[in-house]
């Protein structure tokens, strides 16, 4: 599972997040704020603001996952094999 979480998060960083939000693109997105508005402060921070939401989310969605996964392993070894008897 950790290795699976850490792809995910890369895919964060390198492509599309619902077809739309990369991180290139969060990033021209502020400098074009930025060039209009000459507000470096405020547009940055918001941008890594939205990006660190999104590393947040998704960082936590696996921890909770992989705690419900190894809950359910636990389960599966407490568990006595029914055998056959003759």
């Amino acid at each position: 599972m950790p290795t699976f979480s850490g792809e995910v998060i890369a895919l964060l960083k390198a492509t599309a997040i619902a077809s739309t939000i990369t991180v290139y693109e969060l990033l021209r997105v502020t400098n074009e704020a930025y060039a209009a508005s000459y507000r470096f402060d405020e547009c940055y921070i918001s941008a890594a603001i939205v990006y660190v939401s999104l590393s947040y989310l998704l960082t936590r969605a696996f921890y909770f996952a992989a705690r419900e996964l190894g809950k359910h392993r636990l389960l599966l070894k407490t568990l006595k094999p029914i055998v056959a008897r003759p």
